[in-house]
């Protein structure tokens, strides 16, 4: 037992807390654990960080016996002071409730919880982690789910979702509560903003032992695969239809029955798509829109993992482009062909509303108000290829074929790289010279551009409507292209190319001397564009493309950006 110091130690940088963990995928791995030593009362919370390592076996995390928390972190900005290693640490109030009643009187209790466990300001170690985020919750001996405090309805609604869970037969218990039987106890229960977070559906679903706590009241789901099933047959049986299904009855239903499902399919070893995962959660509540993707790859195929791994240095729009054009090459176009909302359909669905949805958070404006206008092209007997209208403005210079222009000492391309590359950085320097996923390169037409490391000469920067950043492409085979990132190109980033307004004022100027912007024209450099626009002509919610440009379909082949 550990003796509690008489005074509160000050709180320190969070990042003096963490020391680096391992993070080779084929051998050793580490993560933290959090030992919380016991109390009574209100008296301080206090515990221990230490690390456990794995080698690539089959036991994972388990040599340890802990126990890993699912909860909803609740208002960040209400914060409450805990102490890790003799130091003060900051927690939200709805986790501090959860470790008072977790903390035992007379011994401690070792547990796996993300605020604690996991560096938060670290994105990289946040991406490694959260690869690893189905082991680490499978190898746990018991989930916990925190419902927060039992309130007036909250015991009685644990009794009755207990009457569901475990009658036998359960059949007419699941068609009388979700009928006259639907309680304001058991509402409650059920309406808990645990069961609208996105990150507690895999949490669940991995868990060997999933333990339902509320206030004092402890419950655990039946964990046997002929026990799941049965109460899957029940809550299909019981489902509410017409305009219940709309009602908290429904919705209620919804989420415990896709929670007993993904226990079945866990008991079973089943696998699915990530796409139809993240298509089936989209309207599930999260932080970060990035997890609408990453938080669901632990219930996914193993290919699904690698193709898409957790990479919190990538934007939303990567990350949904990304899974665009990996998933595009695994439809079957024979299922395809005979579906009327097939996995084309899903993918649009997910593709718009990753950027739509992210609209606000967006730093650059390259197409200005334009949305995503997503198309597939369909070959016969092969999966079909996704098709995005896009505006190539620029090519990365062969040798020395680009213009040759002076550089002022103010040039804003510094600062709209660096705002750039700030997204992007991972514990990485953000100077784009020493930068390891970026480098600066010069492009046919007089400018630098920020582009990713794996860029060649030739490679085209290509604005897709809907998304805030130029991507880099490749020419592919039979006129399609593959996508190497996102990348910065100064005089496009606000939106310059589709605002036919300031395009058509700038580019009237004699000589087109457009300094920063899409064009910079020089007596001895002509360049070879096309006058021939039709100003009437509007495009995507009058999006006009500047003259010498050319809106086009672009097909995209497969995604090559750097792992």
């Amino acid at each position: 037992m550990h003796s509690i110091p008489d005074s509160s130690p000050p709180q320190i940088p969070v990042e003096e807390l963490y020391s680096q963990l391992k993070r080779d995928i084929h051998g050793q791995r580490e993560i933290r654990l959090f030992s919380l030593f016991p109390g009574t009362g209100n008296s301080p919370i206090r515990g221990h960080l230490f690390i456990i390592g794995t080698e690539h076996t089959a036991i994972g995390f388990a040599r340890v016996n802990y126990e890993a928390l699912s909860y909803v972190w609740g208002d960040e900005k209400d914060q409450i002071t805990i102490f890790i290693n003799g130091h003060g640490f900051s927690i939200t109030r709805n986790l501090y409730a959860a470790l008072s009643r977790l903390r035992q009187c007379d011994r401690e209790r070792v547990l796996w919880i993300d605020a604690i466990c996991i560096n938060q300001i670290d994105a990289e170690e946040r991406g490694h982690q959260v690869s690893l985020m189905r082991e680490i919750y499978g190898s746990a001996f018991q989930v916990l789910a925190w419902l927060g405090g039992a309130g007036v309805h909250g015991s009685n609604g644990m009794k009755e979702l207990a009457s569901l869970l475990y009658a036998n037969p359960p059949h007419q218990t699941a068609l009388y509560v979700f009928d006259e039987g639907f309680s304001e106890s058991f509402r409650d229960i059920l309406t808990r903003p645990w069961w609208s977070r996105l990150w507690v559906i895999q949490e669940a679903a991995v868990a060997k032992r999933l333990t339902f706590l509320c206030g004092e009241y402890i419950l655990e789901l039946p964990n046997r695969p002929e026990e799941l099933s049965e109460l899957a047959d029940a809550l299909r049986y019981a489902r509410p239809t017409g305009t219940a299904a709309l009602s908290y009855n429904g919705i209620c239903h919804e989420q415990l029955s896709g929670l007993i499902l993904n226990q079945r399919d866990r008991a079973l070893d089943a696998k699915s798509k990530l796409q139809s995962l993240v298509y089936t959660y989209l309207l599930r509540e999260c932080s970060d829109p990035r997890d609408r993707v990453f938080a669901l790859l632990g219930l996914s195929r193993p290919s699904d993992l690698t193709r898409n791994p957790a990479d919190y240095s990538m934007t939303v729009e990567a990350v949904a482009m990304r899974l665009l054009c990996h998933s595009a090459r695994d439809i079957d176009p024979e299922t395809e062909a005979n579906t009327e909302n097939g996995e084309t359909c899903q993918l649009e669905k997910i593709c718009k509303s990753l950027v739509g949805r992210n609209r606000g958070n967006q730093v650059f404006h390259a197409s200005r108000r334009s949305t995503v206008g997503l198309k597939w092209h369909h070959v016969p007997n092969m999966s079909p290829y996704p098709v995005l209208s896009g505006i190539i403005v620029d090519t990365i210079a062969i040798n020395d074929d680009y213009v040759q222009t002076t550089t002022p000492p103010d040039d804003p391309g510094v600062n709209y790289w660096n705002l750039f590359m700030r997204e992007r950085s991972v514990g990485h320097n953000v100077n784009t010279h020493q930068h390891p996923k970026f480098q600066i390169m010069r492009t046919s037409r007089g400018r630098q551009a920020c582009v990713p490391r794996i860029a060649l000469a030739g490679d085209k920067l290509c604005i897709f409507l809907g998304f805030p950043c130029p991507f880099v492409v490749r020419q592919a085979e039979d006129k399609m292209f593959d996508i190497l990132g996102e990348c910065c190109l100064p005089g496009v980033m606000d939106g310059e190319t589709v605002d036919f307004e300031q395009a058509h004022e700038i580019l009237a100027v004699e000589n087109w001397n457009w300094s920063y912007g899409l064009l910079r024209r020089q007596r001895r450099h002509a360049f070879s564009f096309s006058t021939r626009y039709n100003p009437d002509n509007g495009f995507f919610d009058y999006i006009r493309v500047a003259p010498g440009l050319e809106l086009q379909d672009i097909l995209l082949n497969k995604w090559i950006g750097e792992m």
